[in-house]
């Protein structure tokens, strides 16, 4: 064998390495950038970013980064939605020995939120839609130094939908599954929508 194909053999693909066609930045930096952006303005998300990796991008960047991985969240959801409603079984979320023997609390009411009635513009009189909102919690004891019991929160999930009820029930669904909602011992549900 040359040399040249030895060098060769031991050079990754790019499937190995995950990088894309045309790819010139790395997956780290815009999940880091997407991640940012869900807390801060993308101005100030950007300006973080640059201070902690030493990168400079634009606020411009990071916005596309969200608007891309929102659509890859959205087919992703679609398609976990589809496999559901065909009864294909759901993958539930690794999850530790402890937290399974933790009741899983599902609650779930309607709020109403603030929306312009034409997106990406500020143009229009303020619409309020309901927007369903069901949270999955669980909740464990804890013991504090001084040897009281206490409740605390452990994990948390959050499902929402814009519109009708029968929009959450699906992904309500959907996330249930993936909390273990099958294997879990104790569960409790409050419903507050109406």
């Amino acid at each position: 064998m040359s040399r040249a194909l030895s060098k060769q053999s031991e050079i990754s693909s790019d499937d190995t390495l995950g990088i894309i066609a045309h790819q010139q930045t790395s997956i780290e930096l815009v999940r880091l950038g997407c991640l940012l952006a869900v807390f801060l303005p993308f101005e100030l998300a950007a300006s973080i970013l640059q201070q902690s990796s030493g990168i400079s991008v634009s606020d411009d960047t990071i916005w596309k980064w969200v608007q891309i991985a929102g659509q890859e969240a959205i087919e992703n959801l679609k398609l976990q939605l589809q496999m559901l409603g065909d009864g294909q079984s759901i993958q539930a979320e690794s999850l530790d020995e402890t937290l399974l023997t933790m009741p899983l609390i599902i609650a779930a009411d309607g709020v109403t939120i603030p929306f312009r009635p034409q997106s990406k513009t500020a143009k229009g009189k303020i619409v309020w839609p309901e927007v369903k909102v069901a949270l999955l919690l669980r909740l464990g004891k804890y013991q504090t130094k001084t040897g009281k019991t206490v409740t605390r929160l452990h994990q948390r999930r959050l499902v929402a939908s814009l519109g009708e009820i029968e929009r959450l029930k699906s992904r309500l669904q959907l996330e249930a599954l993936r909390q273990g909602i099958t294997t879990t011992a104790q569960k409790v549900s409050l419903q507050l929508l109406k």
